[in-house]
């Protein structure tokens, strides 16, 4: 039903509307042909904004909601957790002196060190109550919002360049996104 409700629409009525001649045969102006393209353009149109103001309405009403604990993901999370760790240790045995003075290499090791701490953060979670775990989520999200105001108001700086702006803004909806698809 939510398929067929957010289908395309319009698409076919506007291409046979539009394939309506100019002329007939004996070179005469088609009769209404600018009343037949009005009248499919408003159809058209009335359906997209009717159908798109009321899907939200639609998935509420089919109760068509997101798995809460949804498996897969939660070993996807263990598994890039597991080959985070991994990584890490293979760091240290080999390439400690290197660690020590690259900041590319502290770099690469931080990044593995931050996947398995954001693991153990979600362990910690699930071990607590809904209440505090939603309340995290929140904090998590606002803290985000509070970069990307600072990066709307770095915007001006001449100093910076706008593409490095910008890259760090999608780091950050990478970021936010992926804490709205947390499971706990």
């Amino acid at each position: 039903m939510l398929v067929a409700w957010s289908g395309m629409r319009g698409v076919v009525s506007l291409a046979a509307a539009l394939a309506v001649p100019l002329t007939l045969a004996d070179g005469t102006a088609f009769p209404h042909r600018n009343l037949i393209l009005f009248i499919t353009f408003v159809v058209i149109l009335s359906t997209l904004v009717l159908q798109g103001l009321s899907l939200p309405s639609l998935i509420r009403a089919l109760g068509i909601e997101e798995p809460e604990d949804d498996k897969a993901a939660q070993l996807q999370r263990r598994l890039n957790a597991r080959m985070a760790a991994a990584a890490l240790r293979h760091i240290d045995a080999h390439y400690a002196e290197e660690v020590s003075r690259s900041k590319a290499f502290l770099r690469l090791r931080s990044s593995f060190e931050q996947q398995t701490r954001e693991h153990e953060t979600e362990n910690d979670l699930q071990e607590q109550d809904p209440a505090l775990r939603s309340a995290f989520k929140k904090a998590m999200i606002e803290v985000v919002h509070v970069r990307r105001a600072l990066l709307k108001g770095v915007r001006c700086d001449t100093e910076l360049d706008l593409e490095l702006v910008r890259e760090a803004e999608d780091t950050l909806d990478l970021e936010e996104a992926r804490i709205h698809r947390m499971v706990w």
